[in-house]
């Protein structure tokens, strides 16, 4: 019973004041905030761009519909309106 109450009080003694080990945990916190940090502005830069190029395809259908003369009439303000990537 006293081995494991030494390597009970070995182990709390080891944790408790010591300066390494908080800034490890320091470092590896401000690591993890980073990494998350990154993960998130990718995603939004991702979702954004695909955004985009569906809306380029969308316009180059409409564009081959024009071509081809299939699909509705187009006036020109509908096509402006179209043409903006907003």
């Amino acid at each position: 019973m006293e081995k494991i109450h030494n390597i009970f009080s070995i182990l709390i003694g080891e944790f408790r004041n010591d300066t390494l080990n908080q800034n490890l945990t320091f470092v590896v916190a401000i690591a993890a905030g980073l990494l998350t940090i990154s993960a998130l502005v990718t995603i939004f830069i991702s979702l954004n761009k695909q955004h985009i190029i569906q809306k380029c395809k969308e316009l180059t259908w409409d564009i081959e519909d024009i071509i081809n003369g299939n699909g509705k009439d187009y006036n020109k303000y509908e096509l402006k309106s179209k043409f903006t990537l907003s």
